[in-house]
């Protein structure tokens, strides 16, 4: 098993998550018509039992995007949004009004994918420069439910390699300023977080 990373480390590796942010929040602006932009708000390596609860998310049904990152080296992006402000999202995306009290349309689905899969691109984009390894996300797939449950089935497989789970944590925010109740969780298996780290210690 990998061990810890060490304050140091993480600092590093917190550099290069902010790099890779800083793109994917380039292509969400154009994507969204300059409505919102993306802010690495934490990263951080916690034991698996303690990911959730540090992670905030709210026991509260949720709408999210799972895409994994293929490659030699892999993991997961886990996309989740407050139902009215994914909602507000969708409408802001497709130039319709938002509906709170119908199920997601295929057209609201196909918007939070989309935006997703553009994430992740971007995101990917980053490290594959840095680490001269190709990575891309699979296709992404829609989830209403609850965080924690979908949370927890994305950290299961990290136990096989590792006590701990390594996770960036990056905060949606609009146009005027606001927060947007959303967050996006890239979660490198143990072998993607030590080559990067590698490449730290050239």
């Amino acid at each position: 098993m990998s061990p810890a990373s060490t304050t140091n480390d993480l600092t590093s590796l917190s550099m290069i998550f902010g790099l890779a942010t800083d793109n994917a929040s380039k292509a969400i602006t154009q994507w969204t018509s300059g409505s919102i932009s993306l802010a690495l708000d934490d990263v951080c390596e916690v034991a698996l039992e303690e990911a959730v609860p540090r992670l905030g998310i709210g026991d509260e049904p949720a709408a999210m995007i799972v895409l994994g990152i293929e490659g030699d080296l892999t993991g997961d992006i886990v996309l989740i949004f407050d139902e009215s402000d994914a909602r507000e999202m969708c409408a802001e995306l497709t130039g319709q009004q938002p509906d709170f009290d119908s199920p997601w349309s295929e057209l609201e689905q196909s918007a939070l994918m989309e935006t997703g899969n553009i994430l992740g691109s971007a995101y990917l984009n980053i490290l594959t420069r840095y680490l001269g390894q190709q990575l891309t996300p699979t296709p992404p797939y829609f989830v209403q439910d609850f965080g924690p449950s979908v949370l927890d089935q994305v950290l299961m497989p990290h136990a096989m390699t590792s006590e701990t789970v390594f996770v960036s944590r990056t905060t949606f925010l609009r146009r005027d300023g606001k927060v947007l109740n959303g967050n996006v969780f890239v979660i490198p298996t143990t072998d993607l977080k030590d080559a990067m780290q590698t490449v730290i210690d050239g």
